[in-house]
C-alpha cells in the first residue's frame, strides 16, 4: 500500500476525502455568473465560441468579426447553431469606417501598426494588405443586439485596440457582467495599452481579475507576450 493511499485512508476515518478537482473554464465562469449573451469581439474563424460550446455554455453568442477571410468561415459555422449570429463589422471608439492592416496569418491583423517585436517573434504576422471594414460604437448597437434581461460577458481579443473597443462602450458597460480581455505584456503594436495600464483601468470601470490563461509567446525566449484575462463585476 503507497504512503499517498495510506494518508487518504486516514481521512476518510475522520469523514473526509481528498480528490483533483480540474481548474475552472471560462464556461464553468460563464455559468456560475448566469451570463445569457456572449458578446464574441474579434471572433477570427469563431474558435472562441466554438471553445464555450464544447465547455458547456448554452447561451446566446453574438459574434463580430470585420475581415472578409474570417468571416466567410465563422459564418459557415454558426449555421449549425441557432442561437450565434455573426456580423461582418469591427468595434472601435467610432462609428464609421476604417482601414485595418491585414498579417500573412490573419489572427495578427490590427487597425495599428505593428511593433517589431511582434515580427520578430512570429515573422509570419507581417502585415501583407489593408482592407476597409466596418466599425461601430458598442454603446452605437447594443439596444440592437441585447435583450433587457440579459446577463452580458463580453469577449475582445483585437490585437492592441481592446482600450477603444472599451471606450466606444463606456455606457454598455454598466450592463456587462463580466468581459475577457487579450492584454500584452510588452508592446506589440504601436498605441496599444499594456496589461500593467489595461488593469487599472479596468478595475477602475468596476471590473476586478478572476482568470488568466497563457497566450502568444516568443518561442526563441520562452518569454510571454500576450495573456487572456477574464474580469468579473
Amino acid at each position: 500500500m503507497s504512503f499517498k493511499h495510506l494518508i487518504r485512508q486516514g481521512i476518510r476515518r475522520w469523514g473526509f476525502d481528498v480528490s483533483r478537482k480540474k481548474p475552472s473554464t471560462q464556461a464553468d465562469l460563464l455559468t456560475r455568473h448566469e451570463i445569457d449573451l456572449l458578446l464574441d469581439v474579434g471572433a477570427a474563424r469563431g474558435s472562441f465560441a466554438v471553445k464555450m460550446r464544447a465547455d458547456g455554455y448554452r447561451g446566446r453568442v453574438i459574434s463580430f468579426e470585420p475581415l472578409s477571410e474570417y468571416f466567410s468561415q465563422i459564418k459557415k459555422k454558426a449555421e449549425f447553431d441557432g442561437d450565434w449570429q455573426v456580423f461582418n463589422m469591427a468595434l472601435g471608439d467610432e462609428d464609421g469606417q476604417k482601414q485595418i492592416n491585414v498579417a500573412n496569418n490573419l489572427m495578427s491583423s490590427s487597425f495599428l501598426p505593428m511593433m517589431d517585436q511582434h515580427s520578430l517573434a512570429a515573422p509570419q504576422s507581417a502585415y501583407v494588405k489593408q482592407q476597409v471594414v466596418k466599425v461601430v460604437r458598442l454603446d452605437s448597437v447594443w439596444n440592437k443586439f441585447v435583450r433587457s434581461e440579459e446577463k452580458v460577458f463580453l469577449k475582445i481579443d483585437a490585437q492592441g485596440f481592446e482600450k477603444k473597443i472599451l471606450e466606444g462602450g463606456r455606457d454598455s458597460l454598466e450592463r456587462v457582467a463580466g468581459m475577457q480581455l487579450e492584454l500584452s505584456l510588452v508592446p506589440l503594436y504601436e498605441g496599444e495599452e499594456t496589461i500593467s495600464s489595461m488593469l487599472k483601468y479596468v478595475e477602475g470601470l468596476g471590473f476586478k481579475p478572476v482568470f488568466f490563461e497563457n497566450g502568444f509567446h516568443d518561442l526563441e525566449t520562452g518569454h510571454y507576450l500576450q495573456a487572456d484575462v477574464v474580469f468579473f463585476r
